[in-house]
C-alpha cells in the first residue's frame, strides 16, 4: 500500500474513533438519546474530515516518495547522514539514467539533478578539439538546455555536467506537475547524450 494512502487511511480511522468517542460520551452521560448520539457522531465525523482536508496535508517527503514510486522506476532512499537535506532519493529509469531527488533543509523546494559523465573516449575527442570548436560545442549544449528550461553546472568543463530542475512543493502541487519536472531533467540527460554522440567521427 502506498505510504501516502496508508497514512490517509490511518487518519480517517483516527477521525472515526474520535467521533465515536464523542457520541458514546454523550449517550453514556445521558446528554443525548441513542438516535441523537449517533446523529451527532456522524456530524462530528463529517466536520472532522472536512477540517482534515482543509488544514492537513501529507508531508513533502511522503508525497514525493509516493509520486516517485508511481513512475514504476527504481527508487532508492539515501541515508540521512547529510544534515542539510530533509530527504534524498535516487530514481533510476530502465535506460540507467539516475535522477537525484532531494529537498534542502528548511525549504519546500525539491531539487532534481542528473550528473552526466562523458565516456572517456568521447571526452578525449572533446579535449582534442580546438578551443573555438570546444566553445561552439559548449555553447550549443547550454543553448539546448536553456531552451527546455533546465539549469546546469560545470558546463565549461563537462566533468561532470550537472543538470538541475527545481520545484516548490505547495498544497496545490499535483503529481503530474511534479513528475513533469522529473521527466524534464531526465530527458535533458538523454538530450545531452545525443549531443555528445555527435562528437564521434
Amino acid at each position: 500500500m502506498p505510504e501516502v494512502f496508508r497514512s490517509a487511511v490511518f487518519e480517517i480511522i483516527a477521525v472515526g474513533i474520535a467521533a465515536a468517542v464523542l457520541a458514546m460520551w454523550g449517550y453514556i452521560a445521558q446528554l443525548w438519546p441513542l438516535q441523537s448520539a449517533i446523529l451527532y457522531g456522524l456530524v462530528a465525523f463529517t466536520c472532522l474530515v472536512l477540517l482534515r482536508d482543509r488544514f492537513w496535508q501529507a508531508s513533502d517527503n511522503i508525497r514525493v516518495k509516493s509520486w516517485l514510486e508511481a513512475t514504476g522506476f527504481s527508487v532508492q532512499t539515501r541515508s540521512r547522514e547529510d544534515q542539510n537535506v530533509n530527504f534524498s532519493y535516487v530514481v533510476t529509469d530502465p535506460q540507467g539514467v539516475r535522477v537525484n531527488v532531494y529537498q534542502p533543509r528548511n525549504t519546500h523546494m525539491v531539487v532534481m539533478q542528473v550528473a552526466m559523465i562523458m565516456p572517456p573516449d568521447v571526452m578525449g575527442i572533446f579535449k582534442a578539439l580546438t578551443p573555438p570548436a570546444r566553445h561552439r560545442f559548449i555553447s550549443n549544449v547550454k543553448h539546448e538546455l536553456l531552451r527546455i528550461g533546465i539549469g546546469f553546472d560545470n558546463a565549461d568543463t563537462l566533468e561532470p555536467l550537472l543538470l538541475t530542475n527545481q520545484i516548490v512543493i505547495t498544497r496545490d502541487t499535483s503529481e503530474i506537475e511534479f513528475l513533469r519536472g522529473v521527466f524534464d531533467v531526465r530527458n535533458a540527460g538523454k538530450l545531452y547524450a545525443v549531443l555528445t554522440d555527435e562528437l564521434k567521427p
